[in-house]
């Protein structure tokens, strides 16, 4: 295989084991400290981004092999675990889950193995479903009567940058609604057919049930008129 060992970086070596012969091989590697504007956000919590590039023909790769660190203090930061902990590839306008394995530990930092069939964009992330839930719940009324408003859409979007998190939700008969988020700050959004948007800030943290209420408005109804001379 060829080899490339990095240092001072959370990736530390990069293997890519080849089915001819190629002389000259090259690997390009940097750090991408946001994620490229014209690619999706992907799914869970990002550590941190790679671009990884080769001179290798794309049918000469059987497989290339990733070696990477993430610090434990992150990981315990929002609540999550090592088993969570996976790198994805951007390819063909989606993220793909590449098979990731627990190699070891030192006192600071978690060591993983991912494996990939090219090289591309990478993120370095915890799965959602790796990370810890909180809720937002409560109700959505009438401003006006005070009665439950069934069917109405609640959604709560990150405002953390790192996270792609969009959950959506609907209220019942009651007007109850209740979503399961990871710990952060949100912009909880609530609408209903008839009525004016609102939306509210809320912050949840690890294991919290935070209560946001909603007392919508009728929409104002506009009127167009035609006036003939």
């Amino acid at each position: 295989p060829i080899n490339l060992n990095i240092g001072n970086s959370s990736i530390t070596n990069i293997s890519v084991r080849v089915n001819v012969s190629f002389e000259n091989a090259k690997i390009f590697f940097s750090k991408l400290f946001e994620k490229p504007p014209e690619i999706p956000k992907p799914p869970g919590l990002v550590w941190t981004y790679y671009n990884i590039t080769t001179n290798i023909p794309e049918n000469a790769i059987e497989y290339a092999e990733i070696t990477f660190w993430v610090a434990k203090e992150w990981i315990v930061t929002y609540g999550a675990t090592k088993e969570g902990v996976v790198m994805l590839r951007y390819d063909e306008e989606v993220w793909h889950e590449l098979p990731t394995v627990f190699m070891g530990e030192n006192v600071t930092h978690y060591e993983f193995l991912a494996r990939s069939p090219e090289f591309s964009i990478f993120a370095i992330a915890v799965k959602p479903e790796a990370l810890p839930k909180t809720r937002v719940e409560g109700y959505i009324l009438d401003h006006n009567t005070g009665e439950p408003i069934k069917n109405a859409k609640v959604i709560a979007l990150s405002k953390d940058p790192a996270m792609a998190i969009r959950v959506e939700g609907a209220t019942n008969e009651m007007g109850y609604y209740s979503l399961s988020l990871t710990p952060g700050d949100y912009v909880i959004i609530a609408s209903a057919n008839g009525y004016a948007d609102t939306s509210s800030d809320a912050s949840v943290s690890l294991g919290e049930v935070k209560r946001v209420d909603f007392k919508l408005e009728k929409a104002a109804a506009e009127f167009f008129e035609d006036w003939y001379g």
